[in-house]
């Protein structure tokens, strides 16, 4: 790689500079000292077939010590679940399960005795919880939909599956309108059993443990093509990465998460919804074919 452009900014002495110019609000002055950074450094790279940019914050450690979602950045094991995403995801976000532990502890401060009481059960599922991946996948059936898939790594996968079912049920079942219950029904995928619940508009909802992993998917294929990832490492996201994309996840081992985009997947996925929708919006296009051109030739980017 060889660097092409490197940036460096003073966030303190930036601040103290827009303080004195700043307007006094609720009687009293805007200071630098109130501002947790300190500084920033912007670096980009250029490689023969990708760009590699890189942006530290420097921050104050009282700061750090005083806001809850620092505190939780700083707490991050560096976790992901990116080898639970299929190599063909249009979109993934993972997730690292310390860095939303403490965010939601800290959240639990702001909520009153009946709001804590009914968090309570869904905070005893996320202290389990390692990592989480939520993915999008172009469809493997004839559906024009994606596929969508939520993977987490859990310290107690069954348990964490007793908790899911009923969760999923009846937030399905309010999303219709009180519609029937979910009747969950088993099959074998390779060995794995898969628990599936059919929904009233046409597809079928999965659930399955392989490991610690758990992994929920709609439709259930989603579920089988994530199994496999887990299962054969090479049909992994993680391992299909490009070594300059690589490089985000081994040059930040204890990152709270990851975003990874694949231009011409999604471009994919979305013209497929928009040709879905075509009747129902009178023809009225989501997004235009230039907009769709210029994600294809976008290429994938990793987020870190």
């Amino acid at each position: 790689q060889k660097i092409i452009s490197f940036a460096y900014l003073d966030l303190f002495s930036l601040a103290r500079v827009v303080s004195t110019m700043a307007p006094i609000i609720d009687g009293q002055k805007a200071s630098a000292e109130q501002q947790p950074f300190r500084g920033m450094r912007l670096c980009a790279e250029i490689a023969y077939d990708s760009c590699f940019t890189q942006a530290l914050f420097g921050l104050e450690a009282k700061a750090v010590a005083d806001s809850a979602a620092l505190r939780a950045f700083s707490q991050s094991l560096g976790k992901n679940l990116l080898y639970a995403a299929p190599q063909d995801s249009a979109v993934t976000i993972s997730v690292d399960g310390s860095f939303l532990s403490a965010l939601s502890k800290s959240a639990l401060h702001n909520l009153d005795d009946t709001q804590r009481a009914a968090a309570g059960e869904q905070l005893k599922l996320l202290a389990t919880v390692r990592s989480v991946a939520i993915a999008v996948l172009p469809s493997a059936a004839a559906s024009p939909f994606p596929d969508l898939l939520v993977a987490f790594e859990s310290n107690d996968a069954k348990a964490s599956v007793s908790a899911l079912q009923p969760t999923v049920g009846a937030t399905i079942q309010q999303m219709l309108s009180g519609g029937t219950q979910l009747r969950w029904l088993e099959k074998d995928v390779g060995g794995t059993k898969v628990q599936t619940a059919p929904l009233p508009i046409g597809v079928s909802i999965g659930v399955a443990t392989v490991g610690d992993v758990v992994v929920l998917g709609a439709p259930d294929s989603a579920v089988t093509r994530a199994l496999e990832a887990v299962a054969k490492r090479e049909s992994a996201l993680a391992q299909s990465l490009p070594a300059a994309l690589s490089r985000g996840l081994t040059d930040n081992p204890n990152a709270g998460g990851q975003l990874y985009v694949s231009g011409p997947r999604l471009a994919d996925v979305l013209s497929a919804v928009q040709g879905s929708l075509a009747m129902r919006t009178g023809g009225q296009e989501l997004s235009n074919q230039e907009s769709l051109d210029s994600l294809k030739a976008y290429g994938a980017s990793l987020a870190v």
